[in-house]
């Protein structure tokens, strides 16, 4: 512990003399104190700053503290002239109280009045930074001044308006990495005043890419279009800097070697607005790491280390986070320098890489205890949700011999569940066997409502969430409410559904995990959905849009499109409805998600039929036939409002399409299938398809009799209502308009089929609070306006 006493002769004077000059004085030194990561405490009318060596650069932060405050004395010598400074250490750390009876010793020793003193133990710590004399007839020793290395930094010699930027091909293999490092040092332009607005609206999200990549930086296989995101927008600045300048922004590739193979993607970024050069070694003074002062090497050590986890421009924040300013790193470039640890004093990438080996040898345990301080960083924005609990994170955070906790853990385990010897992984480290158990039982339980096991899932949906609430683990309860919403769901218990899942996002907004937040918000666009609460619907997909965004979830926002697509085409507003599903088309081509294009584009077709443009919808159900399961069925439906029989009949059964593609390949997958068990005959594609199949054959006379499509009809309708399944009302509506051309049927057989399709037509509108939203959903849809002019016709109304 280093100790730096500090106490104004006349003090009392001064305050009745000049008071402003003791506040600042003192307020000046708590500052510099403070920003060098040290403590303050009163001893009577004077001050002692304490520098505990557990800090990171205790001695080294000391004797800057230590020069500003001799800086801060010639500034004010006017007024103070007479000081007692004395810096003094000890093994053990001294109470306020005790170090006052430290000084006792010097009360009968005649002192200079304008000194800063030090005792022998303090030199042991700080004789590497200060130079003193002896103070003749004491132990002290005066303070002279910092101890000095002297050297000249080479100049830039470049004619070019901008400093070459310097890309260091040593210091990483990612491209995103050592481009994010090289333009962190770039100057500061005002990018976007230097774009159109196109580029500008690219500019704003692929800034968002760079954040969500960074969430993600252990991550080995990220998103190519995130990657790629990245480094569009490397090449926006880029430009933007050689606009300033009038010329190709010129680099500098520095290093030992040119760049990996894994960065051709950097020269292709590099070359159309920048000019190469290099790469060119680095120029060091003479190394000198044996007479290194001890917590200068620990300095050093986290300088070499942090560049492997932490991106340039994290380092201030890094070193803020160890209570270090700005100021302070300015100090450590220069001293590194000075020890051939860094060719460019303000430039810490340009650490001397044949050193490394050197400076782990002589670090010996310290190294756990400055790994831990990278580790505790990486953690701090883990909880603030800057980074996402992975496999690959929680191997960084073993590297670092930090200790996670369970919460942590879930996370990463949830993230991982597909893999089993990943997931394994994460097991053996739990502290808790109860956590424990509860992770695999609720593991279970998934798997369980994916079979179908749903009483087995229940169970353990309800057993483990206690056990997560008592520990307080919000990702394992955003994963059991999740589950407890989908199994309230399957029971038709659609109002619980929507409170399980309103739980799910609180908790999800607990763990601080952006996709955890987004995948929770999307559920709950899609159950509201399910429920018939459009409006609450489309609040929810709303606000999940805003968070996909953030995310750069490109695959959930064209998702949250096509959901805003239906939301509109269920209320009618069909011409909102066809800008988002051509948005999401559009979105989901660009980035390659064809299975989400082909369904937006599907629907999209659907909404032409109900405008009217059969003709230009028929293609897109025939082209989309074999791997969309409703495309076939919305070409029934085509041909059913249309009047017109179809040339050429659709042989594709939806749920062969779905036995193929899987049950995801379904627009109706994520809202009306979440409560099908799994049986391909029963999900709402193959439902909607036998029953436009059965009218359409009814009412085109393709030679089946007439009244046994009307019973199957009935039948599905039945089973439909029994089930809440949104579509009930439309199949009634079927059985009315067929029952009308079979004789056998009475009229009033046929107006039961109708009352029951208007009834449960006006059940769902209840659903729907906002009253004009409610209004417009019985009277626009095609299907919808039909049955209420029939239900008022009839005088059901």
């Amino acid at each position: 512990m280093l100790y730096l006493y500090v106490e104004l002769r006349y003090h009392r004077q001064l305050n009745k003399i000049c008071p402003d000059i003791p506040v600042r004085f003192f307020s000046a030194v708590g500052d510099a104190v403070r920003n060098n990561g040290g403590n303050a405490a009163r001893i009577g009318h004077a001050m002692v700053y304490t520098f505990d060596r557990k800090s990171a650069g205790f001695a080294f932060s000391a004797s800057r503290v230590i020069d500003e405050t001799r800086m801060l004395l010639g500034e004010l010598r006017e007024r103070i002239r007479e000081y007692f400074i004395l810096v003094d250490a000890s093994d053990d750390p001294v109470e306020p109280e005790g170090f006052k009876e430290r000084l006792q010793e010097y009360t009968s020793v005649i002192l200079p009045d304008e000194s800063i003193l030090f005792t022998p133990t303090a030199l042991e710590h700080l004789g590497a930074y200060v130079t003193t004399v002896a103070l003749e007839g004491t132990r002290l020793e005066q303070y002279s001044g910092q101890k000095i290395t002297e050297y000249t930094v080479p100049e830039q010699e470049t004619g070019d308006a901008l400093i070459p930027l310097v890309l260091y091909t040593d210091t990483a293999e990612d491209p995103i990495k050592l481009l994010r490092d090289m333009l962190a040092t770039a100057p500061d332009i005002e990018v976007q005043t230097l774009l159109d607005e196109d580029s500008l609206a690219a500019y704003r999200e692929n800034t968002a890419a760079k954040e969500v990549y960074s969430w993600f930086r252990f991550e080995k296989n990220q998103p190519a279009y995130r990657r790629d995101a990245v480094i569009s927008l490397f090449s926006q600045q880029l430009y933007a800097l050689s606009r300033v300048s009038g010329n190709p922004v010129p680099v500098r590739l520095a290093g030992r070697k040119p760049l990996p193979a894994e960065c051709t993607a950097l020269e292709e970024t590099l070359s159309p607005v920048c000019t190469v050069t290099g790469p060119e070694q680095q120029r060091y003074l003479p190394p000198d790491v044996l007479s290194m002062p001890r917590d200068l090497l620990e300095m050093t050590y986290l300088v070499y280390r942090a560049r492997q986890f932490l991106y340039h421009d994290e380092l201030p924040s890094f070193f803020q986070f160890l209570d270090k300013d700005a100021s302070f790193l300015v100090s450590l470039g220069s001293w590194l320098y000075s020890y051939g640890i860094l060719a460019d004093p303000a430039d810490f990438r340009s650490v001397r890489i044949s050193l490394e080996e050197q400076i782990l040898e002589r670090m010996d345990g310290a190294k756990v205890e400055n790994d831990r301080r990278i580790a505790e960083f990486l953690w701090l924005k883990y909880e603030a949700g800057q980074l996402m609990p992975s496999i690959d994170l929680l191997e960084i955070f073993t590297t670092l011999d930090y200790h996670v906790t369970d919460s942590f853990l879930v996370g990463c385990f949830f993230t991982c569940c597909d893999n089993y010897d990943n997931g394994n992984d994460c097991l053996s480290r739990f502290s808790s066997d109860r956590v424990r158990d509860a992770v695999l039982r609720l593991a279970d339980g998934e798997k369980a409502a994916i079979s179908a096991d749903f009483p087995r899932a229940e169970s353990c949906a309800r057993e483990v969430l206690h056990t997560f609430q008592r520990e307080k683990i919000a990702y394992g309860e955003y994963r059991s409410f999740t589950l407890l919403s989908r199994l309230a769901y399957n029971k038709n218990k659609k109002d619980d559904a929507v409170v399980y899942l309103e739980y799910a996002f609180e908790s999800a907004m607990r763990t601080r995990d952006s996709f955890a937040i987004l995948d929770s918000g999307i559920d709950l666009a899609c159950v509201h959905f399910g429920v018939g609460n459009f409006d609450s619907a489309l609040c929810a997909a709303e606000s999940a849009e805003k968070t996909a965004k953030k995310c750069f979830a490109r695959d959930r926002e064209a998702f949250l499109l096509f959901i805003k697509g239906r939301i509109f085409f269920e209320t009618g507003d069909y011409h909102t409805a066809e800008l988002m599903f051509q948005a999401a088309v559009s979105l989901a081509t660009l980035y390659n998600f064809s299975e989400q294009a082909a369904i937006a584009r599907t629907w999209y077709g659907r909404v032409l039929v109900h405008q009217g443009r059969y003709h230009a919808a028929e293609p897109i159900f025939r082209e989309y036939a074999e791997t969309v399961p409703e495309a076939a069925a919305f070409l029934l439906e085509s041909a059913i409002l249309s009047g017109h029989r179809l040339d050429n009949e659709a042989s594709r059964n939806p749920a062969d399409v779905v036995r193929v593609r899987g049950a995801a390949s379904s627009g109706y997958c994520r809202i009306e299938d979440r409560s099908i068990p799994g049986v391909n005959d029963e999900y709402t594609a193959s439902t909607v398809f036998k029953v436009f199949d059965l009218y359409y054959r009814a009412r085109f006379g393709t030679g089946d009799d007439v009244l046994d499509c009307l019973s199957g009809l009935d039948s599905m309708a039945k089973a439909a209502q029994t089930r809440d399944d949104a579509q009930a009302a439309v199949y009634y509506y079927l059985c009315y308009e067929l029952a009308q051309h079979v004789p056998s049927v009475s009229p009033s057989d046929g107006t039961a089929y109708l009352s029951r399709g208007f009834k449960y037509l006006q059940t769902r509108a209840k659903e729907i609070t906002d009253t004009t939203l409610r209004e417009q959903f019985l009277r626009n849809p095609v299907w919808n306006n039909r049955l209420f002019r029939a239900a008022r016709e009839n005088m059901l109304i």
